[in-house]
């Protein structure tokens, strides 16, 4: 893919140039993985980039602390439900705690997306900068 082509894929988002984008950068973490470090370790954006830059970093934040209350979550209501089912002995307390369950989940892989559209933004802008 061509500077050109990258630059008119960050800045028209279609679904072909999401693709794109997530093409080119699974494609460098699979071929030049040091590369791909590289371009992720990069603190000192310009312009557009570094908006993209923060936006992922708020990403991965998000993304940690997403799967973190996951977990939690999925393993408190485990605990409650083996051990706690004198607590929970109502039909509609099970839904609501398999409800809470698939919600946490939902948040986590919700932020996983966001933080891997992110992470191909980044890496489209260390492409054109030549890192």
């Amino acid at each position: 893919m061509t500077n050109e082509e990258l630059r008119s894929a960050l800045e028209t988002p279609t679904k072909a140039s999401k693709k794109a984008l997530a093409k080119i950068a699974s494609e460098m973490e699979t071929y030049e993985p040091e590369r791909y470090r590289e371009i992720l370790s990069k603190k000192d954006w310009e312009g557009e980039a570094l908006k993209t830059y923060r936006g992922y970093r708020k990403a991965l934040m998000l993304s940690r602390v997403l799967f973190v209350l996951a977990a939690l979550i999925v393993i408190g209501s485990y605990l409650v439900g083996d051990f706690g089912m004198g607590l929970l002995s109502g039909w509609m307390n099970r839904y609501a705690l398999a409800g809470g369950v698939i919600v946490a989940m939902g948040l986590f892989a919700m932020g996983a997306l966001q933080l891997n559209t992110r992470k191909e933004r980044l890496i489209a802008y260390g492409i054109l900068e030549g890192i």
